[in-house]
């Protein structure tokens, strides 16, 4: 003989095609494109999935309404910390992505801000070597008379680049300090 179920429960039935409501699915698929375009901003930023961040949404109309209603949704599938709404983006160290017409920007938080300044400080080292080396090659006349001047030209080019990526860098170990 066999004992008896400690739990007896039906079997579970296909839902029906009237119980499904088309206005929670296209909630559902909608809210699911801004959670993945929060894990694909921490994913592009090296954050570890423990770490828990702030988010702020930037935008307005019926857009941002629904995510009010609904940031219970992205706090429970992000390690999202606190979500903040604005109108325009502030003046933080940090990364953004764009979905539909709000514009969703995570802060950088304390521990990565420190290994970013010093990844940062690393390319800058390697960009003032290029910098110096190739400023090095155009002051050298020899160098100047002899070689082609398409060589010498892609050389001013790389000098400018370099130079703007300089800038670029400054800026930003300039917004991290």
């Amino acid at each position: 003989l066999l004992a008896p179920a400690c739990i007896k429960a039906p079997y579970p039935q296909m839902m029906r095609e009237q119980d499904i409501s088309p206005e929670a699915e296209k909630l559902f698929a909608h809210m699911n494109t801004f959670v993945h375009a929060i894990r694909n901003i921490r994913a592009e930023m090296q954050m570890p999935p423990s770490e828990k961040t702030d988010l702020i949404l930037i935008g307005k109309g019926a857009e941002r309404k629904i995510l009010e209603e609904h940031s219970s949704i992205l706090l429970a599938l992000t390690p999202t910390q606190t979500i903040e709404y604005a109108s325009e983006e502030p003046a933080l160290f940090g990364a953004t992505a764009v979905v539909g017409s709000i514009k969703l920007f995570i802060p950088m938080p304390d521990s990565l801000k420190k290994k970013e300044k010093a990844r940062l400080e690393k390319e800058q080292e390697k960009v003032q070597k290029l910098i110096e080396s190739t400023q090095i090659k155009l002051s050298n006349e020899e160098f100047r008379s002899k070689a082609p001047a398409e060589v010498v030209q892609k050389l001013e080019t790389a000098l400018n680049q370099s130079r703007q990526q300089m800038r670029e860098i400054d800026t930003k170990l300039a917004a991290l300090k």
